[in-house]
């Protein structure tokens, strides 16, 4: 088995996180600028380079300003974690 940070559902948390970003408009800088890290720490999370935890992801939510629990619902819908076990 790969490496989690490899997964197919891990790829589509980070794609759906650049796209957030995008979405309103923000930078890589300017998010990092919000979180006082550096713009090579967001990259690193955005390219899979840096896995984050779930405090991280909350962080990351309120910087760009989404709802974290809507977001895990479709990031849900959208992987394999959708239906049973």
């Amino acid at each position: 088995m790969a490496h989690p940070i490899f997964s197919k559902e891990y790829d589509v948390l980070r794609q759906m996180l650049v796209e957030e970003r995008r979405k309103r408009g923000i930078t890589q800088v300017a998010l990092a600028r919000k979180l006082r890290l550096t713009q090579g720490f967001v990259s690193k999370i955005e390219c899979g380079e840096r896995r984050m935890d779930i405090f991280e992801l909350l962080k990351l939510a309120r910087a760009i300003g989404f709802d974290a629990p809507s977001f895990l619902k479709r990031l849900v819908a959208r992987t394999r974690f959708s239906g049973k076990p």
